[in-house]
């Protein structure tokens, strides 16, 4: 039938393996530390779907869900998945010794791959407008020696995680940062509606001791034409009603965000 069945040593490239592997991890752990903080995950290790346990989620599943969530761009997407391309074939087929044969494992899409690797997903893009260029490229590659297409493999992959690690890093401070913001928002929010509860009561009261000495209508009259003034020109109004008119025009940009969607 043609099956084979393997029962003695196979070389495996143990040190490219765990250079891959290494790689890997660390974007994966990085990974997983940008989805806790966009999420507000306190434990990872408490929670089914990042803990890397069984039934977590793939590392796969993790970039779709940063995609999906518009947190990553679609180069910047095109990135990970390159990368992912190449640690799954280095650590789940036992024949992929070497980038050769990683890009000979791609089968008709081996060039593509290639041109991705090692010139970048944007150059390779532009290649597929310049016909002439793509072939002078792959052309290039290929009259290299192994030994030559190696070395510009396994540097082009390292330059490759060390991006993705960057992109990473970026939207943890990024997250971080939005999220600090939220908590300024809010912290700013409930010290203007603590100051408009404060300033009512304050009112109320004055007006309801007017009242109760009877004869004191111009001095009512006084009292509110003040307050009056004051809701339309006090700085700390001002203020609070810019942190409103921001929220109104955060909530109008989701709407007409979702409306383009749709």
């Amino acid at each position: 039938m043609g099956i084979k069945f393997i029962d003695e040593p196979t070389p495996i490239n143990r040190e490219l393996r765990i250079e891959i592997l290494e790689c890997a991890l660390k974007l994966e752990a990085n990974i997983n530390t940008l989805l806790l903080e966009l999420l507000d995950i306190p434990d990872s290790l408490k929670k089914k779907s990042l803990s890397g346990k069984s039934g977590s989620l793939s590392f796969k599943n993790k970039i779709d869900l940063l995609s999906d969530i518009e947190v990553i761009s679609d180069d910047e997407y095109g990135e990970f998945i390159l990368l992912m391309e190449f640690r799954n074939k280095f650590l789940h087929d036992l024949y992929c010794n070497s980038f050769m044969d990683a890009l000979l494992l791609c089968g008709e899409h081996r060039n593509n791959t290639m041109l991705r690797l090692v010139y970048g997903i944007e150059a390779s893009k532009n290649f597929s407008k310049n016909k002439n260029e793509k072939n002078r490229k792959i052309t290039e590659y290929d009259s290299m020696s192994e030994q030559e297409k190696e070395r510009i493999c396994l540097e082009s992959f390292i330059n490759l995680f060390d991006r993705t690690v960057c992109i990473v890093k970026n939207k943890i401070e990024l997250a971080e940062k939005e999220f600090q913001g939220r908590i300024n928002l809010i912290r700013t929010l409930s010290h203007g509606m603590a100051f408009y509860c404060k300033r009512y009561t304050d009112f109320l009261v004055e007006i309801d001791g007017m009242l109760k000495k009877h004869n004191l209508p111009d001095a009512l009259t006084k009292l509110i034409v003040n307050e009056c003034n004051f809701f339309t020109s006090s700085e700390e109004v001002k203020k609070y009603s810019q942190i409103d008119a921001s929220f109104v025009d955060l909530f109008n940009q989701k709407r007409r965000k979702e409306s383009q969607q749709d």
